[in-house]
């Protein structure tokens, strides 16, 4: 016969072991089932409540601001990427080069935070998808720390 202790136990431990599965099986499915739609499917967003224009124009003021925030020596341009709808830029903080594009949305624009390279092994990792749970978060609160954060004081 069970002890009431011995059954609190068994409880905590399948409820543990359930978080720990569901968290594994959440795991996978963001890594590898979930990014289907759009060109870069596993990219971070952040909207801004102006336009494209105005971005581009306080990225440029950060350029001026925080040269060694970019990873461009002469001037900041705004290239298109291969489908023609993204401009791409690149920024250079804790020694890794982070690329990311900006769009128009209407009367508001984004900019997406897409891949991150290491400038010791020279790896692309794909945000939200090459990256654990915690260094996925880690790498994100670095570019809001740096490129985020400054964009909000221009």
């Amino acid at each position: 016969m069970q002890t009431k202790k011995s059954k609190i136990f068994k409880s905590a431990l399948l409820i543990v072991l359930g978080v720990i599965i569901a968290f594994f099986i959440s795991e996978f499915f963001r890594r590898k089932i979930g990014g289907f739609a759009g060109s870069y499917p596993f990219a971070k967003s952040w909207d801004f409540a102006y336009s494209l224009d105005s971005l581009q124009l306080s990225l440029e003021d950060l350029r001026n601001e925080s040269p060694k925030l970019f990873c461009s020596i002469d001037t900041l341009s705004f290239e298109k990427d291969h489908t023609g709808y993204w401009y791409k830029i690149q920024f250079c903080y804790e020694n890794k080069a982070v690329n990311a594009l900006v769009t128009d949305r209407g009367q508001q624009s984004a900019l997406i935070l897409v891949s991150i390279i290491n400038n010791d092994d020279f790896k692309i990792k794909l945000i939200n998808r090459d990256f654990g749970f915690l260094a996925n978060r880690r790498e994100i609160k670095a570019f809001e720390k740096h490129v985020l954060q400054a964009l909000k004081k221009n």
